[in-house]
């Protein structure tokens, strides 16, 4: 019976752990593509089908870790006053507006707490792209390191 030796060893570990590595990079990117799908029909069916209101900026908050919110407040087609924090993951609509100024809301009326500004819009597509590309470049890394590994044994 044949041992492995010290080197054999590592390279079998250093395998499976990219291995792991490129099924967790693959799995983690489409959980995004499908969360972030998912996001996208839900706001274009709001933008299209639900209601719409006049809100009003009430803050701006910068964030130095995460993106900049804007808050904003409306009211219903029923009269309910809803205040939403929302965050300007696009860049979208930060800069354009200030406290006070009046934005367009889309709505679902049946859960008017899923809103966002018209001018803010529906997820572009290239985001959806660029937020799985690094998990798909580590993964791709990890696969070709792991053939090389398998080819050089």
């Amino acid at each position: 019976m044949q041992t492995m030796s010290r080197k054999q060893k590592i390279r079998s570990r250093l395998s499976i752990f990219l291995i792991v590595l490129v099924i967790f990079s693959f799995a983690f990117s489409s959980f995004v593509i499908i969360t972030n799908l998912n996001d996208r029909s839900k706001d274009s069916l709001i933008l299209s089908e639900g209601y719409r209101a006049t809100g009003t900026v009430t803050d701006k908050v910068i964030c130095h870790d995460s993106p900049d919110e804007i808050v904003y407040t409306f009211t219903t087609f029923d009269g309910k006053h809803i205040t939403t924090q929302m965050p300007d993951r696009w860049g979208a609509l930060f800069g354009k507006v200030n406290i006070g100024s009046s934005i367009t809301i889309a709505y679902d009326p049946a859960n008017p707490n899923e809103n966002f500004p018209v001018e803010r819009g529906v997820q572009p597509l290239w985001n959806i792209i660029t937020d799985v590309a690094y998990p798909v470049v580590i993964g791709i890394i990890a696969l070709i390191v792991s053939i090389i590994g398998w080819l050089a044994n």
